[in-house]
């Protein structure tokens, strides 16, 4: 490799344009007509394309949700295609896993692999003959060309080209074959690729995302130089020398066949669709219209990395027990703006109120927000009741029974699967707010689920230093008896409520400071009830209103603390 001709030719650089094909997508966008940057009224079909060389995560999630809301708005279809080509890094269940945690997270789509449709078949692999018949077609009109170059040969351009501070990538050696020759070698079984030919810029200003922004993208690396001194286009493989399609046309060629009209993609994308729209032009097609929308970013401002597998659909959906509409309501707002009066919107209200206005720039994905929407959707899943209440209630008892594994142990509604579950809906339908997760849930309201509370000094609040252990004894006593008499069918907030406001009455009444005011002794004496009454049911836990954990215990394990007062003594 002659270097010197390499130095010679980047002077060329100082008195030529530069031929980049990527770089000059939105600086000359002055006034665009902004209806052209919104959703038609008429049908539009989107695509979700993903590749099984890995699980369903947070950012490809999000990815299919926005093309899903964008065709449901219009009263399109949201087509699935699995880009499942590169069988070396195919994991065999990922497919189905995928498959399952869309339709968990209510992403039903219209044409796929396992529904059919009118382009298939919807598996890129089953595909193979429309790629390579294309990529000859391409062959035939000029705008591919075959390469020869061995995987050393390139190496040793790319170190060479770093050392000068130039672009990487393949530097055009093959592209001035005869076409002729490069059959006849090709004929003979020399391996190959087939290559893209650019011989142009593409100016690429119609991103639905960014349309607006008047900055341009950061200036270019120097163009690469061809080994003739010239500068040479960009030249990406279309056919790997094992037949196989690489990204660029397989999405192309399916996008086309498969009439797509909208794609929303990830910013990681932007760069590589001039090539896209070049393919396009290439065959003589119209391309979709292109949506980039910002990265997925951690509170470090990294991008979440699904190597780690923290951001894995499954460990939302099966180990942080996190609601379908929970999670599409989060990562529908991790960058699209609503014109909705509240950020809590089930799947039909977001899909209602779709529209095309993109936060431009990455998203910074918070768990407290997650959490956040998670009680609205666990407290609107409770009223609603149907499938994901009943996921739901079955995920709290098994966590309580993990939880609590001697049936002696465990309040004696757990002991049975259908008064399990009832009494778990008893519960979630006062303190549903206050479930994020199942075992977190479990552990916090333990005083729902075990036969036995323990006491918990740590979190006593209140009176607690102030009311003497015979006071408590006194007021559970007298407790014991006032409610004793209420039968299980009358066993109801409003009856408890009534005893308790008696029991703080004889309390007031019962005490000796004659000083006080009837007042402030009736103010002491319903903190001090409350307070012990809470010490007996939750072992001093903080609760909701003593009337409901009572009510919610149920007469039978109520009068059992009282009496027992084991807590106490």
């Amino acid at each position: 490799m002659n270097t010197s001709r390499y130095t010679q030719s980047l002077r060329v650089l100082l008195n030529r344009r530069v031929c980049a094909t990527h770089w000059r997508h939105y600086s000359e966008v002055k006034s665009p007509n902004l209806s052209h940057f919104q959703l038609p009224n008429e049908p539009i079909r989107t695509r979700f394309a993903p590749s099984p060389t890995g699980y369903l995560h947070l950012g490809s999630l999000r990815t299919a949700l926005f093309n899903y809301l964008a065709a449901k708005h219009t009263k399109g279809q949201f087509i699935l295609r699995i880009e499942d080509t590169d069988e070396t890094r195919t994991i065999p269940d990922a497919e189905e896993r995928i498959c399952q945690d869309l339709r968990w997270a209510g992403l039903e789509w219209d044409e796929g692999p396992d529904v059919g449709g009118a382009y298939g078949p919807y598996k890129q692999s089953q595909r193979s003959h429309i790629y390579r018949e294309h990529a000859d077609q391409l062959l035939k009109s000029g705008h591919a060309f075959r390469c020869f170059c061995s995987a050393g040969r390139l190496r040793l351009v790319a170190e060479q080209q770093s050392k000068l501070k130039l672009r990487t990538d393949y530097d055009g050696s093959c592209e001035g074959i005869d076409p002729m020759e490069a059959d006849e070698r090709a004929q003979t079984g020399e391996r190959h690729v087939i290559r893209l030919r650019m011989t142009r810029a593409i100016d690429f200003r119609d991103d639905l995302v960014h349309f607006q922004s008047s900055r341009s993208l950061k200036k270019p690396p120097p163009t690469r130089i061809s080994p003739t001194g010239g500068l040479a286009m960009e030249s990406p493989i279309l056919l790997k020398s094992d037949g196989k399609p690489t990204y660029h046309l397989a999405n192309v060629v399916d996008d086309h066949f498969m009439k797509i009209t909208h794609v929303f993609r990830g910013q990681e994308w932007l760069l590589s669709t001039p090539k896209h729209i070049y393919l396009f032009e290439a065959f003589g097609w119209r391309p979709p219209r292109y949506g980039h929308v910002g990265l997925l970013l951690g509170v470090d401002q990294q991008k979440l990395s699904k190597r780690k597998g923290d951001i894995d659909v499954l460990r939302f959906r099966d180990e942080l027990d996190i609601l379908p509409s929970t999670l599409t309501n989060y990562l529908a707002l991790m960058g699209w703006s609503h014109s909705s009066r509240s950020d809590v919107m089930s799947l039909k209200e977001m899909t209602d109120n779709f529209s095309l206005k993109f936060k431009r720039g990455n998203a910074i994905a918070t768990m407290e927000k997650l959490w956040y929407l998670q009680k609205q959707h666990v407290r609107a899943a409770i009223k609603e009741g149907g499938v994901t209440r009943d996921d739901l209630i079955r995920k709290i008892v098994k966590a309580a029974k993990v939880r609590f594994e001697n049936p002696e142990s465990q309040h004696p509604s757990l002991r049975h699967n259908e008064s399990a579950e009832k009494y778990v809906e008893l519960i979630l339908s006062y303190d549903a707010p206050k479930f994020t997760d199942s075992t977190t849930f479990v552990n916090n309201l333990d005083y729902y689920f075990t036969n036995d509370v323990a006491s918990q000094p740590s979190t006593l609040s209140g009176t607690a230093n102030t009311v003497s252990t015979d006071r408590v004894l006194d007021i559970l006593t007298k407790a014991y008896h006032l409610l004793r008499p209420i039968s299980n069918a009358a066993w109801t907030i409003e009856n408890i409520k009534k005893k308790v406001e008696d029991l703080v009455e004889e309390i007031a009444n019962d005490d000796a400071n004659e000083a006080d005011e009837h007042q402030r002794k009736l103010g002491r004496a319903t903190q001090d009830v409350h307070y012990s009454i809470r010490l007996a049911m939750t072992g001093g836990k903080p609760c909701g209103s003593t009337d409901v954990v009572m009510f919610i215990l149920g007469d039978c394990v109520t009068l059992r603390r009282l009496e027992e007062k084991s807590i106490v003594l």
